[in-house]
Formats: C-alpha cells, structure tokens, sequence
C-alpha cells in the first residue's frame, strides 16, 4: 500500500502523450523496484565480473515492443525495440540488431555478440 501513496513526479508538458506518460510512469516503477532489490539507484549498478562482456540483466515488454537492461562496462544501457542505439546509457560502440527472450544480439565493429539471461532455480 505504501507503494501506492508515495507520489511521482512525472515533467508534463503540452506535447506529452499518454504513451509517454506511461513509459514514464513504467520507468519510475522499475526504478523503485531495483533500488528495493540492488539496495542502489539505476544507472549505478555495477557489474560483478571483471570481463568486458555485455551482461544482460532483463528482458521485459510484450509482442514487439520489448526492451533490455544490459550491462556495458559496469553501466546499465537500456535497448529498446531494434533500434541499433540505445535509450538510456552510454553503449560504448554496441549496437543492439535484436531481442529474442531469453537472448539479445549486439552488435560492435563488425563482429555480432550474444548475450543471454542467467535462469537460475530459486
């Protein structure tokens, strides 16, 4: 219920559509989520392994328009759709060719990498 009353802050302008108003809204929902689990705010988490590698950390949306939370150098870039850039962090040269559960395929220089979700049992 807490959850419930605490109050977002949305920036709302003439031109905000609902769409908008609810990939805002969905954002700050996740971001509360994260700091409840990592105990740190988006943006700051850190990647525990000292390989380069991209680290996928979640796949979320519904049909075609999904996203992914991925960490780059200890970073968290979110991709969304197949857009090659990202909308949310710093790639650092990937590029994002498709998401298809439980995997994404990036892309850097000419070369294609694949990086999939961790299932783990409880």
């Amino acid at each position: 219920m807490a959850a419930l009353e605490q109050k977002i802050e949305i920036p709302v302008t003439a031109l905000t559509t609902v769409e908008e108003l609810l990939q805002l809204e969905s954002r700050a929902a996740l971001d509360t989520a994260r700091r409840q689990v990592f105990g740190t705010s988006p943006g700051s988490i850190r990647a525990a392994s000292s390989s380069d590698r991209p680290v996928l950390v979640a796949i979320y949306g519904t049909g075609r328009n999904l996203s992914a939370e991925v960490l780059i150098d200890g970073r968290l870039v979110i991709f969304y759709g197949a857009g090659k850039k990202p909308v949310s962090g710093i790639a650092n040269g990937y590029g994002l060719e498709r998401i298809t559960p439980p995997c994404i395929y990036l892309t850097k220089d000419q070369s294609q990498e694949i990086t999939c979700l961790e299932i783990s049992a409880p």
